[in-house]
């Protein structure tokens, strides 16, 4: 079994006031994830309102929604991120306010999984550490999870609208972390059946190197 908690700042997830902006704190949480590889706990909250604000540039639309590839190409020609308390959490778009000098986190590069490979995102949490993930979350069967395996034929795994940070696996799930706030799913984590990509789980999955 191989799982890991992403630990930070926030005490609580996020809720998102009605804004469509799950690739930021897809991104930040991911982040947040990366610098140890079995427990995972680090000094530091990443700002996810620093790719709200500033991601503009490579394609995203600030509380309109976005995606974890613009998001990475942001983040590598920006060379990093800061601090949530550096550059709090608005929950509104404003101006971009990134200071170069006060990143605490610097992206190199980054890698987009093969597409519907589940072998190759089990290996890739093995090595790298949590993975940023689209998914399909329309089925209300999605949103209104509380607990157990979630395994809904209905979640199709043509197309994709959310982003979450797969932490973990066992034989059989997935461990994701999502930012529907503590009270969704068990604390904020959904256990995700293995072995059929189940809600696209695996279309589009990245990583990035520190």
């Amino acid at each position: 079994m191989k799982v890991c908690r992403v630990f930070n700042s926030f005490k609580k997830n996020i809720t998102f006031d009605g804004i469509a902006i799950c690739y930021h704190h897809s991104y930040a949480g991911y982040i947040v994830g990366k610098p140890a590889i079995l427990v995972r706990v680090c000094l530091f909250a990443y700002s996810p309102q620093q790719i709200v604000d500033c991601s503009t540039t490579m394609g995203n639309y600030g509380c309109s929604g976005g995606s974890l590839r613009n998001t990475l190409r942001y983040l590598e020609r920006s060379g990093g991120l800061m601090t949530a308390s550096e550059y709090p959490y608005t929950a509104k778009q404003s101006r971009c306010r990134f200071r170069v000098n006060e990143t605490v986190v610097h992206i190199t590069s980054w890698a987009v999984l093969p597409a519907r490979d589940e072998k190759a995102l089990q290996v890739a949490i093995a090595t790298m550490g949590p993975v940023a993930a689209s998914i399909n979350a329309s089925p209300h069967t999605f949103q209104l999870y509380h607990t157990g395996v979630y395994d809904d034929p209905s979640c199709s795994s043509d197309s994709v609208n959310h982003a979450v940070v797969v932490v973990g696996y066992t034989k059989d799930v997935w461990i994701l972390k999502n930012w529907w706030s503590d009270k969704w799913g068990e604390d904020g984590y959904m256990r995700l059946a293995r072995h059929k990509n189940q809600c696209g789980i695996t279309n589009y999955a990245a990583y990035s190197i520190l």
